[in-house]
């Protein structure tokens, strides 16, 4: 529901008003002003561009989950990608390229080019049911994953690492979902009962 840009100083998230609909609201962390988003209306899940000029966010109705593109000053929003979880679980990296969950695989899209590509599906050897939430890591090469192993279960989820290059998805022996890399060089995820981890 938050999304932090990567110099940590602007924040946008989404708040209900008085009425129940949904907004993106901004704030400049150090300023106590907090701005609502024009066009952002009814949207959820934020996903900030790496400059913090931008923002993803998630519509949804009865029938699909549609991802937009919108300036964080405000406008008028662009689809982006029709058909995505309603938490949204993508990633923006640097060299303008998104990666996304989408029918449980992963895929790869140029923010400008409109270029999409499956970059990997669930491997039923493996066992792995599932792939979503990812965190693209620094130098774009790679990015940290959440698993489904077995089942489609909180506790069954595993972290992993999926190569940008070949799709190759790695099992890292954690068990959780959502990671996220620190600036400090630790992975932090999240374990099914709700305890936040850090790990080295």
């Amino acid at each position: 529901a938050i999304a932090l840009s990567d110099d940590g100083r602007t924040l946008v998230f989404h708040a209900s008003t008085p009425g129940g609909t949904s907004w993106l609201w901004r704030r400049r962390l150090g300023e106590r002003a907090v701005q609502p988003i024009a066009g952002s209306e009814g949207a959820i899940s934020p996903v900030l561009s790496p400059d913090g000029t931008e923002v993803l966010f998630v519509l949804r109705n009865d029938r699909t989950s549609t991802m937009y593109r919108l300036p964080v000053r405000g406008g008028v929003p662009r689809a982006f990608v029709q058909g995505v979880p309603g938490n949204g679980q993508a990633s923006w990296g640097a060299d303008g390229r998104v990666l996304f969950a989408l029918r449980d695989s992963l895929w790869i899209q140029g923010i400008d080019d409109g270029e999409r590509r499956l970059l990997a599906g669930p491997d039923s050897a493996r066992r792995h049911r599932s792939y979503g939430y990812p965190h693209l890591l620094p130098g774009g090469k790679d990015a940290l994953v959440s698993i489904w192993v077995g089942s489609r279960t909180l506790d069954s989820i595993q972290i992993g690492v999926v190569s940008l290059t070949d799709g190759r998805v790695t099992e890292l022996g954690l068990r959780g979902t959502t990671p996220r890399f620190a600036s400090s060089g630790e992975l932090l995820y999240v374990a099914a009962e709700g305890t936040l981890f850090a790990a080295d």
